[in-house]
């Protein structure tokens, strides 16, 4: 199938660093048609494969209008996202992190929302305070469900979707800790459990194989049994088997 029917989009968190006009030049000399724009937040608790490529302070309709142009100029879609633990970790960072959410939220539908393809990617995080205690996992999902359901009905009555990644963030924690899960949609079960809870079609995922490789699962099976409605980005990355 073409191109253009299955695009190829670049992260900008790989360009660290960079400005976004250099992020846009590459992503046209290697030939992608997308750019997902990393907005991290600032003095956010991520220090790795993080970037903020856009000004989120401030931004409104102006601000739109000229990144909408900037990119139709170069013939390339976007969407945009940040990666952080929203529902576990310092009390003060998760709740920093869930409105930087909110806020990037806003800015998606400032730029058309799902009418023009522009979506949120974000990671949930896991909260090893509740999964140290007695169903842990299940007191994480409750959680998940008292944060996410009102941002998710916000970016339902703003046309934009919210999209998690399923990377499990083994490296969030040492090696030696009792698990290295850190990250609540990194399991295809987990998900489903997830859109459950939340019926809404405002959100989805981002796939990325590789992280279901490294879990010891074959990404084949779960595409087989994904929600292919709920899939709307897929992360490709190199990956080993040892």
């Amino acid at each position: 199938m073409s191109a253009r029917n299955n695009p190829v989009w670049v992260m900008s968190s790989a360009f660290p660093g960079r400005p976004l006009s250099e992020v846009i030049e590459r992503t046209l000399e290697i030939g992608a048609q997308g750019v997902e724009v990393c907005v991290f937040r600032q003095g956010g608790t991520r220090q790795d494969h993080i970037a903020t490529h856009m000004e989120y302070e401030g931004f409104g309709p102006d601000e739109a209008r000229r990144t909408l142009e900037t990119f139709d100029a170069a013939g390339l879609r976007l969407s945009i996202g940040a990666y952080e633990n929203l529902i576990g970790g310092d009390e003060g960072a998760r709740v920093a992190n869930q409105n930087h959410l909110l806020r990037l939220i806003r800015m998606a539908h400032l730029m058309g929302g799902d009418r023009n393809d522009v979506k949120v990617g974000t990671f949930v995080g896991y909260n090893h305070d509740l999964g140290k205690e007695e169903g842990g996992f299940e007191r994480n999902l409750e959680a998940y469900a008292r944060v996410f359901r009102p941002i998710i009905k916000y970016a339902e009555d703003l046309g934009v979707t919210v999209m998690y990644e399923n990377c499990p963030m083994e490296g969030w924690r040492p090696a030696a800790a009792p698990t290295t899960y850190n990250n609540l949609p990194a399991t295809l079960a987990a998900r489903k459990l997830m859109y459950a809870l939340i019926e809404s079609r405002a959100h989805g995922e981002t796939y990325d194989p590789s992280h279901d490789a490294w879990q010891g699962t074959d990404p084949c099976e779960v595409i087989l049994r994904t929600d292919m409605s709920r899939l709307h980005r897929v992360h490709v990355k190199g990956t080993r088997n040892r």
